[in-house]
């Protein structure tokens, strides 16, 4: 798959695309599994944003982002020397606010940092450098790296990071509109509340 066939399947809501492009990139080893829960991860952490329909589909897409991290923490923490550097951090400023989700997981991926809250520190070495202090780019960075993998390549990342860079404002601005932009949707039947 390519990074519009991938972005296309992220922004859409069919489960069928979506189980089949996870089917295909969980067979290409060894980046793939990792590649499938990561973008697990971002996907259901993006729905739970835009969700307005009932405290229970929020809670069940957290819940999903928190096993799929977990999964990727795992078998990244197998991998040694890990394909790339990640680890485990702490947010100061949500730890000293009394909020849950302190501990960080970075993931420095050709494409640029991922990162996300979480409500435990799971497997994995501390983080040896900062946050980038990029908002909102954690989409396409992740999507941008899973067309690498399933291409079978794993680049450089000053050129990953320009390529994805270079696609960051059409994709974020099309793909992943704020929630205020989006019309409530009933999760049911797919239709407009």
């Amino acid at each position: 798959m390519n990074l519009d066939q991938i972005t296309a399947v992220f922004k859409g809501s069919s489960g069928d695309a979506t189980k089949q492009m996870y089917d295909l990139l969980e067979k290409i080893e060894p980046l793939g599994p990792v590649a499938v829960n990561l973008l697990r991860a971002v996907k259901t952490s993006v729905r739970a944003k835009r969700y307005r329909r009932g405290p229970g589909h929020i809670t069940e897409s957290y819940r999903r982002k928190n096993w799929s991290i977990g999964n990727a923490c795992k078998l990244l923490d197998a991998r040694k020397p890990a394909p790339f550097t990640w680890g485990w951090g702490i947010d100061k400023m949500a730890k000293g606010r009394g909020d849950p989700h302190f501990n960080v997981v970075y993931f420095d991926l050709p494409t640029g940092q991922v990162s996300f809250h979480i409500n435990g520190r799971r497997e994995g070495p501390d983080y040896p450098g900062e946050w980038d202090r990029a908002i909102g780019t954690s989409p396409v960075r992740i999507c941008a790296w899973a067309a690498y993998v399933f291409a079978g390549t794993n680049p450089e990342p000053a050129a990953a990071r320009v390529a994805a860079a270079a696609l960051s404002d059409a994709i974020v601005e099309t793909t992943f509109p704020r929630a205020e932009q989006i019309e409530p949707v009933d999760l049911f039947n797919g239709e407009g509340l």
